[in-house]
């Protein structure tokens, strides 16, 4: 299995990461501005595929990429998420390579950086994946975004 950004429980990191600067802030810088595609899955869609993956013929072997129904853009992502929190945010876009040298030395110095060099570089790329085989193999039928994230929202995994 090869899912992409996995969220659901508290412990995701990933947007319970930015649940928190949602809720904290209004206004939020975003490198690149967050045109970078990505296709975040919900674990319980995840453990289905694995679950189906290890009972159904066939399917031991084989490599399948996991991810939500369809691709948005990391700001859609946010705007999604600020409004199922109830929240109005504004997003400021940053230019990525300006912040590079001053995100390496942050992590130089802070023992648990909050971003990291790689992590920013990330945000440059598209992380989209192709369901098509995990769909016909395994019946895969990923959760939208919005009604995932109202899920975990409500503690609902």
């Amino acid at each position: 299995m090869r899912p992409t950004m996995i969220f659901g429980d508290e412990q995701d990191g990933n947007l319970t990461r930015l649940m928190r600067a949602i809720q904290r802030w209004p206004v939020l810088p975003l490198p690149g501005g967050g045109r970078n595609l990505v296709q975040p899955v919900f674990v319980t869609d995840v453990a289905g595929a694995v679950h189906a993956a290890l009972t159904r013929d066939g399917a031991l072997g084989h490599t399948y990429d996991l991810g939500g129904p369809q691709p948005m853009t990391y700001r859609e992502m946010l705007m999604s998420m600020a409004a199922a929190m109830g929240r109005t945010i504004r997003i400021v876009p940053v230019p990525i390579e300006p912040l590079l040298p001053l995100v390496w030395l942050f992590q130089k110095i802070a023992a648990h950086p909050t971003l990291t060099t790689a992590q920013l570089r990330r945000m440059k790329e598209d992380r989209t994946v192709d369901i098509t085989a995990a769909r016909s193999d395994l019946d895969f039928d990923p959760m939208p975004f919005a009604a995932a994230f109202e899920r975990k929202l409500s503690g609902r995994i």
